[in-house]
């Protein structure tokens, strides 16, 4: 079975300093297309 791959440009990386963790942080600009691609690139 293969693994899925992403890749992708993300628009901040946030430091949790407690935890030593990296999240990805995404910022949406202009209003929402109607249907689903907005939350599955959110959701990846």
């Amino acid at each position: 079975m293969e693994k899925p791959s992403f890749s992708g440009v993300l628009d901040w990386v946030k430091v949790e300093t407690k935890t030593s963790s990296l999240k990805p942080v995404e910022y949406k600009h202009g209003k929402s297309n109607p249907g689903l691609m907005d939350e599955i690139q959110l959701c990846a």
